[in-house]
């Protein structure tokens, strides 16, 4: 059997001995070629006989999986699995894994730190202090409003929302949510009110985006959603960099629609910071897709990542953690 890790170099884990250990445990035998993404032929030459997939972000569009007959599942090291085509794979009896939940508190607690560091200036303070040796609580240009009392909106109720929300209600502050997969008594129930996207957008002082990225979520946050945005709010992107339009953003924040903004995803897995229009903003905090890392959240990631492929490798499909594309069997 033969197993293939695979990302591109950059956001490929420097140290996968944990999963090759928990791999070659699990599977005496298994041939485990871990390969750091370099382009579509390359991988193309390594994928016969691969059995299965261990991957965050290379892309497994229908065509490559067309061309990887002994492919019986793909496991992704991540909750979002976009980047694989799931009903391809599905008519091609390969399973799809992804995990349900490794890295919620984690993801919440950045959330929170990224609202707090925008709505309390930190950034401007920091770098009076630090750089320009200046001691002057008003210098900021955005003078903090108060979180109690005040609204904090989420698009996206799963787990992460709801941390975020238990967060929010600690603040003090009312919440509202986005989500038609949530019903109003589980939304009251995670202290949040189910609404519409035009009363969150008017409403809401701190907006957070934790949706899962699909055709229709695709582009969502454009300029026209950020001028219905009628409380200058703190805006959050905690979800994919697919979910936002990075020019309409940087219009948003030039033309004072919002207040600031906090992200942790960009359009590009490997951006180039020299050149992006949203790195060295003074309203802008960005971080490298950090939220989910913690030592406890990357023991869950490779464990479960590499059970999941394991058990479908092992027709065990039903004891993974989750099967997204309905394929249970061989």
């Amino acid at each position: 059997m033969k197993i293939l890790i695979t990302d591109p170099p950059d956001v490929l884990m420097s140290d996968l001995a944990g999963e090759c250990e928990y791999l070659r445990a699990r599977a005496p035998g298994a041939e485990i070629d871990v390969y750091p993404y370099g382009d579509r032929a390359s991988l193309l030459a390594r994928l016969p006989g691969v059995a299965g997939i261990l991957t965050a972000f290379v892309p497994l569009d229908a065509d490559l999986l067309a061309r990887a007959p002994a492919l019986r599942a793909v496991s992704v090291q991540a909750t979002g699995y976009d980047m694989v085509d799931a009903p391809a794979a599905a008519r091609r009896r390969i399973a799809v894994c992804a995990i349900p939940e490794y890295c919620t508190q984690e993801v919440a607690d950045h959330t929170w730190a990224l609202a707090l560091a925008l709505e309390r200036n930190l950034k401007d303070h920091i770098g009076g202090v630090d750089g320009a040796r200046r001691w002057q609580y008003d210098a900021p240009p955005r003078r903090p409003q108060g979180l109690s009392g005040r609204t904090f909106g989420l698009f996206g109720l799963g787990r992460i929302g709801r941390a975020v929300a238990a967060r929010a209600r600690a603040f003090g502050m009312e919440v509202l949510a986005v989500d038609d997969r949530v019903t109003p008594g589980e939304a009251r129930a995670a202290g949040a009110e189910l609404t519409g996207a035009e009363t969150l957008l008017e409403k809401s002082y701190i907006i957070s985006n934790h949706m899962n990225l699909s055709a229709e979520t695709a582009g969502f946050f454009c300029l026209d959603v950020f001028r219905r945005m009628r409380g200058r709010p703190i805006f959050l992107n905690m979800g994919r960099g697919g979910h936002v339009v990075e020019a309409d953003l940087c219009r948003a924040l030039d033309e004072g629609l919002i207040r600031a903004a906090g992200l942790d995803v960009l359009a590009s897995e490997n951006p180039d910071l020299t050149a992006h229009p949203l790195a060295g903003r003074p309203d802008v905090i960005l971080t490298p897709h950090a939220a989910f890392y913690s030592e406890q959240s990357l023991r869950k990631l490779r464990e479960i990542s590499c059970e999941n492929l394991l058990c479908c490798l092992q027709n065990r499909h039903r004891e993974a953690y989750a099967v997204v594309n309905g394929v249970y069997e061989a």
